[in-house]
């Protein structure tokens, strides 16, 4: 059971980078295999821009719709580190406690009735430890053609307040006390965050607006907006989800809702890579310093360690992806309709930002892991020290029949290699039985009826678990 654990873990995130084909190159093969409609990506060293692509079309319903650079997407959840960016500015200026009691700046109270004694935090949720709930079924029916018309202090006053429309004691909070369990919340909490935010900020009447003149203006993010009268909307790509066969798009691109600080945020990769890249370097890009190097030290530690050692304040680090530590966000709605990701590596300066309106979630950790390993090698930088693939090598990839492979023991012993699908089912047994110590190489001749796309080449044994992703294209 235990390896059966580690093999899914290393599966959805240990897929090691088809290492041949350029960036374009290999998004091209992902169409061939993938149902994906529109895809825009970017990948810096530092704040240099090493590569930036975008495919496929952002609206079905316009002929000439194909994504371009200044293509904006809706970004789902990776709007929440965006969100704690504008929170932590206002931490760092004395102007709102972590540890504060919410209602200390709300014009009314929010308290879990099943602990009406604890109070809930800021801190709490940044950590999305809070204990406050939101219910997919729920917030799905608060979606809206257009831009919500409620401020964020009126809406958490109608989900989190007795007597409100949404209150419900059962779908608002989570039976346990504030503090003590780590459940993600996916957008509603946000909203908490931006009405404390309206209510300290000199925008008092828009967290957009104040996001805008302490964010966005500061690091020339002109259409950058979580605001569907803010954008172009000829050029923001509509939302879809996929569904027997089909494209569908309920919303188009003017979906909107009232917890719009935690999902709804729209741009495009350049823009939305400065504040990611500030980040990574401190709090400053450009000449441009938004957080002080020390409150983004703040940002990006877990602090509660004991319930999740992973979760920072909106920032979310994986220390399993493909060898790499990161620290970023992902996005995606309940519906589908499309996923993004933004992600940055410390220990190679690197950062990556993924956008589309629908995509297979496959593609998204592909194209993240390729493009980390194309920004590691195009600058020289040694890729995934810490790999376990790193004594597995394969040639070509993509390949069309055959496909060479070698790997190299320290000590002899038994190992097996086989060849699984993505979800897991085991396609082929290449080998099994004791090896010397040394290099070994043999081919695989790929059985015709096997389907192309993308599979795993797994090497266990020795000491050794090593895994390489390869794609079939025929």
């Amino acid at each position: 059971m235990i390896k059966i654990f580690l093999f899914t873990v290393l599966v959805f995130f240990c897929m090691n980078s088809v290492e041949a084909a350029p960036p374009d190159d290999f998004i091209d093969s992902l169409y061939t295999e993938y149902s994906i409609l529109g895809l825009a990506a970017c990948a810096f060293y530092g704040d240099s821009l090493v590569w930036d692509g975008y495919f496929g079309v952002k609206n079905l319903s316009y002929t000439d719709s194909l994504v371009n650079d200044n293509t904006l997407f809706v970004l789902w959840s990776v709007s929440k580190p965006f969100t704690a960016i504008a929170f932590m500015q206002l931490w760092e200026q004395g102007l709102v406690d972590l540890d504060a009691d919410v209602n200390d700046y709300l014009p009314y109270e929010i308290r879990n009735p099943n602990y009406p004694s604890t109070p809930i935090t800021p801190r709490m949720i940044l950590s999305h430890t809070s204990s406050l709930r939101a219910v997919t079924t729920v917030f799905s029916g608060e979606m809206v053609a257009g831009d919500s018309t409620y401020s964020n202090t009126e809406y958490i006053q109608e989900v989190y307040v007795p007597g409100g429309i949404w209150y419900d004691v059962n779908q608002s909070f989570h039976n346990f006390e504030p503090g003590t369990q780590f459940v993600y919340n996916l957008h509603r909490s946000q909203a908490v965050l931006a009405a404390i935010i309206e209510q300290v900020s000199t925008f008092s009447d828009s967290f957009d607006l104040h996001c805008r003149e302490y964010i966005f203006n500061p690091l020339s993010m002109d259409q950058t907006s979580y605001l569907i009268t803010s954008v172009d909307t000829m050029n923001t790509a509509a939302l879809y989800a996929y569904s027997g066969g089909s494209f569908i798009s309920p919303y188009g691109c003017y979906a909107s809702a009232p917890w719009y600080p935690g999902a709804l945020l729209k741009s495009d990769p350049l823009e939305l890579s400065q504040p990611l890249i500030a980040v990574m370097q401190g709090g400053e890009t450009g000449g441009i310093r938004i957080l002080q190097e020390s409150t983004v030290d703040t940002m990006l530690t877990a602090h509660y360690p004991s319930l999740d050692p992973f979760q920072g304040l909106g920032w979310v680090m994986r220390d399993d992806f493909f060898g790499r530590l990161i620290w970023g966000h992902y996005g995606s709605s309940s519906a589908d309709f499309g996923n993004t990701s933004v992600f940055f590596c410390p220990a190679e300066n690197s950062a990556v930002v993924f956008m589309t309106n629908y995509a297979h979630p496959d593609v998204r950790i592909s194209v993240m892991d390729f493009l980390f390993d194309y920004v590691a090698e195009e600058m020289g930088i040694e890729s995934n020290p810490t790999s376990v693939a790193t004594g597995l090598s394969i040639y070509p990839n993509p390949f069309a029949s055959s496909l060479s492979i070698s790997f190299n023991l320290h000590d002899p012993g038994e190992v097996q290699l086989k060849v699984y699908d993505l979800s897991g089912r085991s396609v082929d047994a290449l080998s099994a039985g004791s090896y010397t110590a040394g290099e070994h190489s043999f081919v695989w001749d790929v059985d015709p009826l096997l389907p192309d796309g993308c599979y795993l080449i797994v090497l266990d044994g020795c000491g050794e678990y090593a895994v390489r992703r390869v794609i079939l294209i025929r």
